[in-house]
This record gives structure tokens, sequence and C-alpha cells, in this order.
């Protein structure tokens, strides 16, 4: 395990190396209680039971927390860690209530004569190398990080986290809620059905996570300052310049935004099919060509040039020394977006040739034509009410974003 900190940190020191060893060897129990649970999850979802299975996030989120706020207080940093365990705990436990009513049991049986089990480990096999490529992936680019300027894992992470949250609310949520009727539909052959099922999650999908994909670019620099540059939600973690590049890597993610949240839902039709292989394959591609795109990327922007002055004074960087951190930022959102045009074309060849964007979301030119109005709101108000609001101050900020946000997501509806 010491091996594998030096392999996933290399640039850190010996003593921060034997302290994420300590916290990495805690932390390995939350994966076996998470393994547990997602058996539950899977059948809560076939029952399309989502209530206790959509608790299950928010309380694992509230072990981290408690980790946080009282365990830190006792133990120290393994009291963090101690806490993602006591999350993946009740992650578990909110959803065994219900998982118990609906007189599915466990017992232990293994038959590797069963067909349906065979069929299962026929399936399982691609889908566990892709989410393994998937993290080896984090744990790649982790490692690039940490060869970087102090405070580069930091942002790329922070930055991670804001972007990760519309694929976790939009994407995930209705790319779960709509796999056990596609799965379904498939199963029994209802070709129509079947395709109703996707257009409509998919217009869902587009609806939600276009706009919110304008928003978070328009406002990368409130809502940082906001998290993280403030004492707001935390500690202030940030110097101004660290806020800065944090809030220019949630702009260069939010670019991908609705891509990121359409791929759960394309790779669960895919899923539904018994096609577990394509998915994991451009899965797979997209993950190499992130990594090459970020070694490639990150001693790209170390270097000056037309191109990189030019991003630089775009996203308001031009005085800082060390933006190479940036690098990974560019890299994910240009390979998820390969990821999911890779998807849709495979997609099309799949059911006949049918076009994703005008069959299954019809208004699509309708929702990015409000989009583009409502940025422009977004754009002018977010200087109009700085009129009125010390955005140098905590509510002076708040303010400005609640005042902006509110108008642009009026204009939208509208």
């Amino acid at each position: 395990s010491s091996f594998l900190v030096k392999l996933v940190v290399p640039g850190f020191s010996p003593s921060q190396q034997q302290e994420t060893l300590a916290l990495m060897r805690i932390m390995f129990l939350s994966p076996i209680i998470l393994g547990a649970s997602a058996i539950v999850s899977s059948v809560l979802q076939y029952f399309d039971l989502f209530f206790s299975y959509s608790l299950a996030p928010i309380f694992y989120n509230l072990g981290i927390l408690t980790g946080i706020l009282f365990f830190s207080k006792k133990f120290g940093m393994a009291g963090l860690a101690w806490g993602v365990v006591l999350g993946a705990v009740l992650h578990f436990l909110i959803q065994l209530p219900a998982f118990l009513k609906t007189g599915f049991t466990l017992k232990p049986f293994f038959n590797l004569s069963q067909p349906g089990l065979r069929r299962i480990f026929k399936l399982m096999i691609p889908r566990t190398i892709g989410s393994g490529a998937y993290y080896l992936n984090l744990l790649i680019t982790t490692a690039i990080a940490s060869t970087l300027a102090v405070g580069s894992i930091m942002v790329f992470n922070f930055a991670n986290d804001i972007y990760g949250v519309p694929m976790g609310l939009i994407g995930i949520s209705f790319a779960t809620a709509a796999f056990p009727a596609l799965s379904r539909n498939f199963a029994q052959k209802e070709n129509k059905k079947f395709f109703e099922s996707f257009a409509s999650a998919f217009s869902k999908v587009i609806f939600f996570a276009l706009p919110l994909s304008c928003l978070m670019f328009l406002f990368r620099a409130q809502i940082v300052r906001l998290l993280y540059g403030t004492r707001l939600l935390g500690q202030g973690y940030f110097s101004w310049d660290l806020t800065r590049l944090t809030a220019a890597s949630v702009g260069v993610l939010s670019v991908s935004i609705f891509a990121s949240c359409l791929i759960p839902l394309l790779a669960r039709v895919f899923y539904s099919f018994h096609d577990t292989k394509t998915p994991v394959k451009i899965s797979i591609f997209s993950i190499l060509l992130n990594v090459g795109l970020s070694l490639w990327l990150c001693s790209f922007l170390q270097h000056s040039g037309y191109l990189q002055d030019e991003l630089l004074k775009f996203l308001k960087l031009r005085d800082l020394t060390s933006v190479r951190v940036l690098g990974l930022s560019i890299a994910l959102t240009i390979s998820t977006i390969v990821q999911f045009l890779l998807l849709s074309l495979f997609l099309k060849k799949k059911v006949n040739g049918v076009m994703v964007f005008t069959k299954a979301c019809p208004d699509f030119l309708k929702i990015v034509a409000a989009s583009l109005g409502m940025s422009a709101v977004a754009f002018f108000s977010l200087r109009f009410f700085a009129l009125f609001f010390n955005t140098s101050k905590v509510l002076g900020l708040l303010g400005q974003l609640t005042c902006a946000g509110l108008l642009a997501a009026l204009t939208y509806l509208f």
C-alpha cells in the first residue's frame, strides 16, 4: 500500500505520503460497505422505490460532515476518514427498511452452473473494467496534479466537485429512474414504450443541463468565492489566486456539463440492450484521451504563446505565474464531450439511424435559444446588481448571485 501511495501522489513529501497511507487504510472500509449498499440500491430501483435510494447520498454526506465537525476535533485528520466510513454505513442503513419490505432476501448461494449467474458475470466483467478504468483515471490525474504548483490538487478536486453536482442531481437521477423502465421495455420487446421512456428522460436532462451549463460558466467566480474563498461554508480554504484558478477551472469544466449529464443515460440505454462492452470501450478510450491530453496541456500551458495568452486573457488569469492545472480541466472537458459524441454515434447505429437530438428532444433548438437569451440576461444582471451590493462581502456576493440567478431562471422559464 505504501508503493500505491507513492505511485498516486509522487509529488508529496514523505510525511504527507505517510498521512495519506493512514487515511487510505481507514477509508478502505468504505467501498466494502458501499458495495453491499449498491446491491440493496439495485433491488430498490427494480421495484421503482426511489425515496430511500435518493436519501442514501444525503446520509452519506451527513456522515462525512460528522467527521469534519466532530470526529476531527478528537482524532484529527483520521476523524475525517472515519466520517467517510460512517457515511457509508448510513448509506446502507437508510435503504435497509425499504429493502426488507420488498420481500427480497439475501441467501448464500453460488452455483456456476446457473445460466442467470453466468449471464451476470458476462455482463459484469466489461462494466467492472470500465469502473476500474474510471478510478484509475482519477488516480493518474491526481498524480499529475501533485507534480504541479502547490494547491493544484485542491484546485482541480474542488472544481471537479462543483462540476460533479449537476451530473449527480440531473444526469444520474434521470438515468437511474429511467433504467428499470428501459430494461423492462426491452425485455418485453415494447419498442415504442422503450423509445418514449428514453426520449422523456433525454429531453428532461437537456432541459435542465444546458441552461445550468451556461449559468455555471457565468457565475463561476461567485460560486467559488462563496464556497471556498470565504468562511461561509468553510474556513476560507483558498488565497485569491487559488480562488481565481478554481473559478477558471469550473468555467472550463462547465462547457461539458450537458455531456456529463447525458452520458449516464446513454450508457444505461446500452446496458438495457445487454450491451456492456460498447460503453466500456468508449469510456476507456475517453480516459486514455483524457490522460494524454492532461500531460500535453499541462506542458503546453507552461510556456508562453499566442494561444496560451488568449486563453489566460479570456479567463482573466494573465498575471498568474502558474496555470498548468487548467490543463487537467481542459482535458477532462474535451474527453467528456468526445465520450458523449461517440456514445450518441454508436447508439444511432444501434437504433437504425434515429437521430438522438431531433427525435429524443424535439425542442432542442428552443432550449438552446432560451439558454442563450438567459445567458445574456445573466451576464448583464451580474454587472447591474454589482452596483447595489458590496461584492467584497459575503452577504453582498450572495445577494448579487441570488438576484442575478433568479432573473436568469425566470427568463429561461419564460
